[in-house]
């Protein structure tokens, strides 16, 4: 909700904030340093909901330093140019970094399938949205394919793509409540067949009290 929020302001054309370096980070360039966060936010949710750490602790230390690496980049390089308004050569890093995050999801998406029966079908069937988006998204500024997109999406490649992400994270978020609800019912439904297992057994043992032939046998 945070992260919504700040690129809500990031977004807008005329931010409500009026500081004089915020104005020359803001639009695009901090919209690009919040997607990123939240890219680093989700993956960090997705790892917790697996619970990776407990069968691959190797793999999730080396997914979090990936992810701490990938976060100072970001930090660093939108530092930089904030000072100097010039990039270094640490922009050249996104495209690899673009392709390295988009097999970390298909990675997510092949072990979720894999698992994919109760809550986490419907995790499964969120990963696979975001990586849908994702893969869109690569695919279009790939092969510069953005005159495609309609007026609407805005000039900037980096901002008018994030709208396929947008609407993923939106899907992506009615799956997880759902598989949340579902969770709940499934919860219920076995605490009701335990309450009425536990009323059989106490009625059968009342049966046998009462009936001196069984309880003698």
């Amino acid at each position: 909700g945070l992260c919504s929020a700040l690129l809500a302001i990031a977004q807008s054309e005329y931010p409500s904030l009026e500081v004089s370096w915020f104005e020359d980070l803001r639009g695009i360039e901090l919209s690009d340093l919040l997607i990123s966060v939240g890219f680093i936010m989700h993956g960090l949710f997705i790892l917790e909901i697996l619970q990776l750490k407990i069968k691959y602790p190797r793999i999730t230390r080396a997914i979090k330093w990936y992810f701490l690496v990938k976060f100072l980049i970001a930090i660093i390089n939108k530092a930089i140019w904030l000072v100097t308004h010039d990039w270094t050569f640490l922009g050249y890093l996104d495209t690899y970094d673009a392709f390295l995050f988009f097999l970390l999801l298909c990675g997510w998406v092949v072990y979720l399938a894999t698992i994919r029966k109760g809550f986490y079908r419907f995790i499964f069937l969120g990963s696979l949205t975001i990586l849908t988006a994702y893969a869109l998204m690569f695919i279009l500024m790939f092969f510069n394919l953005l005159h495609l997109l309609p007026a609407w999406f805005g000039d900037d490649g980096r901002g008018s793509l994030y709208h396929f992400m947008s609407i993923a994270l939106v899907i992506d978020m009615c799956f997880y409540f759902a598989g949340l609800a579902y969770r709940d019912r499934q919860k219920e439904s076995q605490l009701a067949d335990l309450k009425q297992k536990e009323t059989e057994l106490e009625m059968q043992a009342d049966e046998r009290g009462q009936n001196p032939y069984v309880a003698e046998a």
